[in-house]
């Protein structure tokens, strides 16, 4: 089926071709990139017979598309890697050959095709489309290299066509180490133009070990990914196209190192990041400050569990080896620190930040202090009220024997009375 066919000027929309779909004029699966009333293929649906032709276009995929880059090595006189790249990429960027080279016999070889991940064997194809048919050389041969052997797939001494393609005609499926083009006689007088060097693989041609060959690109409605989505070095951004400034980036190599997250807000500013470089993240900003999980702003949470080392919480306080300070020596020591033992002083915590956990069990450690001082003083507090209760036991005594006495007084005061009347 063929939702939408471009062919020599005759449009088809919405309609299924059954059989053979032929395509006349100089065009590829329907589009030509020289034909002033089309300029985009889209919509294509296909089901090809990996035995039976296939569709050959390097502007919709290309399992070439940075070779280079993945791994394989491009040998090509005069062009620096960037220019190299130029001839695998889908953009409408074209590399000029000046026809002096040209005509002196040039070739463009990609080997290491299989350290680059690319498999190309029985029924693929490979080849190369010129910038137009006037930038064309006349002189195209293409080879392929397998087992470290080089054998030529076609040869054109007159070619007039703007693409090149050639079949992979290897019934033993041996899979292709390289691939040479070698052009010469250039039909205009200023060189050559190449547009694109591609290849496909049946099993991999818009199926598997699909390959970008422009950077950017829109997928508008859903994608699903079945499976590992790597990158090498990049990252993968989810933006608001309304939004820009709004995203989630997950980075394969964040910070130079290993891996990581980053959301910003719709001012750009960064909101949350997780840096797999020594495993920090960050809720509210990035800062300075040394952590694990740093957050700038309030936290608001049901539970928080902070755990404690071995022998880390204050029960020691209650041991009876423990060496509880004296009221008075805690005043003196207040009155020179002006904070209490084991606690921070306000200027490190204020500098420093405070290690809740710590500052719990040390607040504790204070309690139970105090708790033995209440103790203490409230056994004192008996002995005191004992010592009362005593005294006062003691003073009604001497009252009874004082009141004896004054009353034994008074009596002889009578009697020495009465004996001188």
């Amino acid at each position: 089926m063929l939702v939408l066919c471009i062919c020599s000027a005759i449009y088809a929309q919405n309609e299924t071709v059954n059989g053979t779909l032929y395509v006349t004029g100089n065009s590829i699966a329907g589009y030509s990139n020289h034909d002033g009333n089309a300029t985009i293929l889209k919509n294509v649906i296909l089901n090809p017979n990996p035995e039976g032709s296939m569709v050959v276009n390097p502007y919709m995929a290309n399992d070439l598309a940075h070779v280079r880059l993945r791994g394989a090595t491009v040998s090509a006189s005069g062009l620096n890697t960037s220019t190299q790249d130029r001839l695998f990429d889908q953009t409408a960027n074209f590399v000029h050959l000046a026809s002096g080279i040209v005509n002196a016999g040039y070739a463009i070889e990609i080997t290491d095709l299989t350290t680059a991940g690319v498999g190309i064997s029985y029924a693929g194809k490979y080849g190369l489309a010129f910038g137009h048919p006037t930038w064309r050389s006349k002189y195209v041969k293409l080879e392929s290299q397998r087992n470290g052997v080089w054998q030529t797939d076609l040869e054109l001494f007159n070619n007039s066509n703007d693409v090149v393609v050639t079949n992979v005609t290897s019934a033993s499926g041996t899979t292709l180490t390289g691939i040479r083009i070698t052009l010469d006689d250039a039909y205009h007088t200023s060189g050559v133009r190449i547009n694109s060097i591609f290849a496909f693989d049946y099993n991999s041609n818009m199926a598997s070990n699909y390959y970008m060959s422009a950077a950017g690109g829109t997928v508008y409605g859903n994608m699903n990914v079945n499976g590992n989505y790597s990158t090498n070095g990049g990252s993968l951004q989810l933006t608001n196209t309304n939004d820009s400034d709004s995203k989630v980036s997950i980075y394969s190599d964040y910070s130079g190192s290993e891996g990581g997250i980053a959301i910003t807000d719709r001012t750009g500013a960064l909101s949350f990041q997780h840096n797999a470089n020594g495993s920090s993240t960050f809720l509210g900003g990035q800062t300075t400050i040394d952590g694990k999980a740093i957050v700038k702003g309030d936290v608001e949470s049901e539970k928080v569990k902070v755990t404690a080392t071995p022998g880390s919480f204050p029960d020691y306080v209650f041991k009876p080896d423990y060496e509880l300070r004296s009221l008075s020596e805690l005043s003196v020591f207040i009155k020179e620190n002006g904070h209490l033992p084991n606690i921070p002083k306000a200027v490190e915590v204020e500098a420093n930040g405070q290690d809740l956990g710590l500052i719990q069990q040390k607040l504790l450690e204070k309690i139970e202090e105090l708790t033995l001082y209440v103790i203490e003083a409230d056994v004192k507090n008996k002995e005191l009220s004992e010592e009362n209760n005593r005294q006062g036991l003691e003073l009604k005594k001497l009252r009874l024997a004082l009141n004896k006495m004054m009353s034994r007084l008074e009596q002889l005061e009578k009697k020495s009375t009465n004996n001188k009347n």
